[in-house]
Order: structure tokens, then C-alpha cells, then sequence
């Protein structure tokens, strides 16, 4: 016995665009993530760690805290990064070991 596969597109097939475009995409993408409400200056997250903004920095540099580089290059930083005791999640250090190795 044979089985049938019904398939129902739901979404328009892929359409081709060039690199350009595409790069414009993600810039555009990226762009919209950074000034999302989860994303905080130096200062706002310091104040939502109950700590200054030379600290937040340090932590940036001694890879404690993820930071990453918004539209207008100052650094943003999640506020998933902060467990819901108010303190670093404790694996950063290791993601940050490990991703450097790759």
C-alpha cells in the first residue's frame, strides 16, 4: 500500500534576491533587535544590575556580560543575561571561553 503526502504551501516559495538585499535585510533585522526593549545602554543595565557603568564595562571586558555593538556603536546589552535573582548568569564566562575557541 502506497501512502499519499499531501502537501498545502502555506508560505510563497523562496525568491531570490541578491547579496545587496539581502545584507540590507539583516542589517535592517539587526538594527530592529538592538533597539528592542530587551536591549540596554551601559547605564541602563547598570542600573538593572544595581551596579555603575565603569562595572558594567569591565564585566564587558573580562567577558562576564555580553555586549554587542549597536547602530550608533555603543554597546547593548540583554536583559536575558540577568537570571531572575538578579545576578549574572553564571555560564557566560564558559560560553564566551568557548565560543572564542571556535
Amino acid at each position: 500500500m502506497k501512502l499519499r503526502r499531501e502537501v498545502q504551501s502555506r508560505a510563497p516559495l523562496m525568491t531570490w534576491t541578491t547579496p545587496a538585499e539581502a545584507r540590507e535585510r539583516g542589517v535592517s533585522r539587526a538594527v530592529e533587535i538592538l533597539s528592542g526593549q530587551e536591549m540596554l545602554s551601559a547605564a541602563n543595565f547598570a542600573e538593572f544590575i544595581d551596579g555603575s557603568r565603569e562595572a558594567v564595562r569591565a564585566m564587558h571586558q573580562r567577558n562576564e556580560v555580553l555586549g554587542l555593538k549597536g547602530a550608533n556603536g555603543g554597546l547593548r546589552y540583554p536583559k536575558w543575561q540577568v537570571g531572575s535573582e538578579s545576578g549574572l548568569l553564571p555560564e557566560l564566562p564558559r560560553l564566551f571561553a568557548l565560543l572564542s575557541r571556535s
